[in-house]
């Protein structure tokens, strides 16, 4: 049988596919959860029972996946592989402080998401964020809103979060998107021998010198206002003295700032025939 498939992972699941035309039962055995995952979501397509060995010595099993696949339901299974990508694998990073058992629960307990997840790997292009995949993250975040910036501003204010505890930006989550996308297409695409995957340059991945890596960001990860912006705690001075971190950048406080009965907050709802003096200079102002 000629394949074109680059890993073992989907290889063995092919591989499974061809058995079942002449065997009843057929075992793949790997120590890798991909492969697991991978051909649960492949059981219905597969005419035998499929089970899976792991482990080694007295930690050996062996799971019977299309007992598994049967109590997910088939659009849980199909979208298995999405969701396994999406939340972290080999191949794409995971959400800082969220386990997949977490994530799984999330998305699997909410029909939106199990169709924003369906959005992944129909292509090996991406070019948006799957619709709805959005509100999942800001779920996963425990966030009321559905827009990963608002969710990831709300947190950052109350102080608490740490930068590698936020949600990503948009910008981030598209590139990390495209990451899911590309793997869960090729994971989608194992029981075809041939599978002529492009290359993942521009999905999320970018070649440099010759090496695949990783593009974070496709924009500076803020806008250049925000870089320069400080926050203050002041509780006594009013933010009047130069003992202000906002006063000393020449900076208004402003929501990210936790001082009392400032009198350097920003100037609002200015009516048109309102003069703003030097102080006020918009581009010296900042709102978040």
């Amino acid at each position: 049988m000629r394949s074109d498939h680059e890993e073992a992972d989907t290889r063995l699941v092919l591989h499974a596919k061809i058995a079942s035309q002449h065997h009843e039962n057929v075992i793949i055995w790997s120590p890798d959860t991909d492969v697991a995952v991978i051909g649960i979501s492949h059981c219905s397509s597969i005419p035998a029972q499929v089970f899976f060995a792991t482990g080694s010595g007295k930690n050996q099993r062996l799971v019977c996946l299309s007992e598994i696949a049967d109590q997910l339901g088939d659009e849980k299974s199909r979208n298995l592989p999405a969701l396994h990508a999406f939340s972290g694998c080999d191949t794409t990073s995971s959400f800082y402080g969220k386990g997949k058992k977490s994530i799984a629960i999330t998305a699997l307990s909410d029909q939106n998401h199990l169709k924003a997840l369906s959005g992944f790997g129909q292509h090996f292009q991406l070019s948006v964020v799957p619709e709805g995949i959005e509100n999942l993250v800001c779920k996963i975040y425990n966030s009321a809103v559905s827009s990963v910036n608002d969710a990831r501003y709300e947190l950052f204010r109350t102080g608490s979060a740490t930068d590698r505890s936020l949600p990503p930006n948009y910008d981030a989550l598209t590139l990390h998107c495209k990451r899911a996308n590309y793997q869960t297409k090729v994971w989608r695409s194992a029981l075809m021998p041939i599978m002529n995957c492009p290359s993942p340059d521009n999905q999320g991945w970018k070649i440099v010198d010759e090496q695949l890596e990783i593009a974070w960001l496709s924009e500076p990860h803020a806008p250049s206002d925000i870089l320069k912006t400080r926050k203050c705690s002041c509780k006594k001075t009013n933010c009047k003295g130069g003992k202000c971190l906002c006063v000393q950048d020449k900076l208004r406080c402003t929501a990210l700032c936790s001082c009392l009965n400032c009198e350097n907050k920003m100037v609002e709802n200015l009516s048109s025939d309102e003069d703003l003096d030097d102080d006020d200079n918009p581009d010296e102002c900042f709102s978040a």
